[in-house]
């Protein structure tokens, strides 16, 4: 037991194999970090009860800890003098992120530690640390960050022992794990199968499958199967998989217990479970895990309560003689047992051992055989009737009156089955209705929508004032689309924008998105006056993190765009037009040759995961008087299956078609373009997979117009 922060082993004979949990009170450092301690600068060492969190198990704080923040464990274990070289450490889950230093030497870290909510990143990943020790003294020092948990810190029992020995504790446990999930996963499976081969006659083998199916995604949720075999899991999905799969226990377990024993179970006491459950799920995927994390402590009071109002199910259905009733009793007092201690052990109140996987276990298993054996009384009642008829037709004159009587019960249960059903199909006409309605609703609102987001679009006679020659090929994947162009025109300062803009998604996801950016470059450029575009772009960044909040809630969407500032003074001879791009590229017409200029490699939005907000975008200049045409296109039109082996279209056939276009008038162009991507989808055979956007402006014609106009 470590005491005082130090475990002395110096008497112990660890020549041998051994593996011993470092359970104890452990020196902790609140909101202190390991460089403080290593510089000598660390202070006010307080006694922390491991396994536990630093906001219940920290001895005689002088103030109450937050259950965020961060800390740096220390202990210093004294080996005797002949102790094995090859050492291992079995790290569980710690809440939520850490840093592991052996003897002030980094080792290994999950997750980002960080001393603010911004700079940490959490993430589960149980593992084992293979070191040699070579002293009589080994310090380990655990620097633990947490700002998105209701509880910090170790929670769980560090090992310390041999290679050999940790190593062999991690497999026996993925063993035993194996062996659980598949056993019940199979149960579930063959129950689900049960039920649709019995015509659905009974929805307690469904309930049951379910059932079995909550409880291995639970399993999977909280055990090292999941958490150290797919290390890239996100730790929400992981947080979200343990909670959503426990309010699913508990619901398709009260379903179960209802259609067991449907005369005792209370239809109030089941719907009021069933919204309980879907209540906190809703909220589990709607709110922060700091949030929805807290709720978990009242529903397992919900579940106690729930657990108690079973038992007396059960033992009423025993009272009244109920089939299976004393095996689906003592299969909940062994379940319930073990649910009851880890409730208790979850909340570190006891330090045993999580065990509902075995109670789990053997409540599925006593059900299943329960379950099984009903619909093998029912085979055999079958095969009992089969013979029977075969008497009745040997013995048929002296049975017809009995026989007949029983027809005619027969025949009113019969009728009663007809009215039932032509009372089932008069809702299912009415649910028809409904939907048929419903849809219809959905479709006004769609194309409402579609009036909104077409009513934002430039109209093609306002371009047309600024640049006369000018096409626009737009053709949505759906009523509504993520891709849209943009126009503006600043006469006094004699610059015109042009943007075309693609956003994640597309339908009414991205259509919500074109809004979004809509509105932003409408502020950025209207209104702040930003004209320069690689500054326009850089300031559309700083503004989609901010709207979506994406430091904050890791959402990830974002567009990509390609806009373009063009000097409208005629009487200018240098007049440029400036490009600034970030995924989508800018073609344009020099000397008759289609040319490309690259984008930058960055999109606008989608969070941490693509680049950094300081990561810096490019601006090329060309001369207007040198340029012919420039075309700005999204991907939707290059990326679309086609062609006689059904691949992508790729950038190099796109410009092709382009090179091709510049021999039309503007008027043709996007007409070329259409014709040349239905014979790509060879008709309708390829479904659009993307938002198409294609726009053109032709220079040399426009401004040759305009010079003209004002000449007269």
């Amino acid at each position: 037991m470590v005491q005082n922060g130090t475990l002395d082993l110096r008497d112990w004979p660890l020549a041998k194999p051994f593996l011993l949990p470092l359970d104890g009170h452990w020196h902790f450092y609140w909101m202190q970090t390991y460089e403080q301690f290593r510089k000598g600068q660390a202070s006010g060492a307080l006694l922390h009860e491991i396994p536990g969190v630093w906001t219940e198990h920290v001895d005689r704080p002088t103030q109450p800890l937050s259950k965020t923040g961060y800390g740096l464990y220390t202990l210093t274990i004294l080996l005797p003098k002949h102790h094995p070289k090859n050492l291992a450490i079995k790290i569980p889950s710690v809440s939520t992120s850490y840093r592991l230093y052996i003897n002030n030497v980094y080792t290994t870290q999950v997750g980002v530690v960080g001393y603010s909510e911004a700079s940490s990143k959490p993430h589960y990943f149980p593992q084992i640390v293979n070191f040699e020790q070579t002293s009589d003294t080994l310090q380990l020092l655990f620097e633990v960050a947490n700002y998105h948990y209701r509880k910090g810190g170790i929670w769980y029992s560090v090992y310390l022992g041999t290679q050999e020995t940790v190593q062999n504790k991690r497999e026996w446990t993925l063993i035993f794990d194996f062996f659980l999930l598949g056993s019940i996963f199979i149960m579930g499976i063959y129950h689900m199968g049960l039920y649709f081969i019995r015509k659905r006659s009974s929805l307690l083998p469904l309930m049951f499958a379910l059932f079995c199916v909550s409880c291995v995604l639970r399993l999977l949720s909280v055990g090292e199967i999941v958490l150290s075999g797919l290390s890239r899991v996100s730790w929400l999905n992981i947080v979200h998989a343990e909670f959503i799969s426990f309010y699913a226990c508990v619901l398709f377990f009260a379903s179960f217990a209802y259609y067991s024993f449907p005369k005792e179970f209370s239809v109030k006491a089941l719907r009021i479970v069933i919204s309980v459950c879907i209540v906190l799920i809703s909220l589990t995927l709607l709110s922060g895990p700091l949030f929805f994390t807290e709720l978990v402590a009242y529903f397992q009071l919900f579940v106690l309560a729930m657990g108690a109002y079973v038992m007396f199910v059960s033992i009423l259905a025993i009272t009244r003689r109920r089939k299976g009733s004393i095996a689906f009793t003592l299969g909940w007092l062994i379940l319930f047992g073990c649910v009851v201690n880890d409730i208790l052990y979850a909340s570190l109140v006891v330090n045993t051992a999580e065990t509902v996987h075995i109670g789990l276990f053997i409540f599925i298993f006593s059900q299943a055989f329960i379950i099984s054996q009903q619909f093998a009384e029912a085979f055999f009642q079958t095969a009992k009737l089969s013979t029977e008829l075969k008497d009745i037709n040997t013995h048929l004159e002296q049975l017809v009156e009995q026989r007949t009587q029983a027809l005619q019960d027969a025949n009113q249960e019969m009728q009663k089955v007809v009215e039932e059903l032509d009372i089932t199909n008069e809702e299912l006409s009415r649910n028809a209705r409904l939907l048929t309605e419903r849809n219809q609703d959905l479709m006004d609102s769609i194309n409402y929508a579609k009036r909104i987001q077409t009513a934002i679009l430039p109209t093609s006679e306002e371009i047309g004032e600024v640049f006369p020659e000018h096409f626009i090929f737009f053709k949505p994947r759906d009523l509504v689309s993520g891709d849209f162009y943009w126009f503006s025109h600043w006469p006094e300062e004699q610059k015109a924008f042009i943007a075309v803009v693609d956003c994640t998604g597309h339908g009414i996801p991205g259509a919500f998105m074109s809004l979004i950016a809509n509105d932003l470059l409408h502020e950025t450029i209207n209104t702040h006056r930003v004209s320069e575009p690689a500054k326009i772009l850089q300031e559309l960044r700083s503004s989609l993190e901010r709207v979506l909040q994406q430091s904050q809630t890791g959402n990830r969407d974002g567009f990509e765009i390609a806009i373009c500032q063009i000097d409208t003074n005629l009487h200018n001879p240098h007049r440029q037009l400036l490009y600034a791009g970030a995924g989508i590229p800018l073609y344009y017409v020099e000397g008759g040759l289609l040319k490309r200029i690259a984008p930058s490699k960055v999109i606008i939005g989608g969070g941490s995961k693509f680049q950094a907000l300081d990561m810096p975008i490019g601006q090329q200049a060309l001369p207007v008087a040198a340029v012919e045409a420039v075309y700005l296109a999204s991907d939707g039109y290059r990326d679309q299956f086609g062609g006689p082996d059904g691949r992508k279209m790729m950038a190099g056939k796109f410009q092709d078609i382009l090179q091709q276009a510049l021999k039309r008038a503007p008027s043709a162009q996007a007409q070329y373009l259409e014709e040349c991507l239905k014979e790509w989808r060879n008709g309708e055979q390829y479904a659009q997979i993307d938002d198409i956007l294609v726009l053109g402006l032709i220079f040399r014609r426009s401004f040759s117009v305009i010079d003209q106009f004002i000449s007269e």
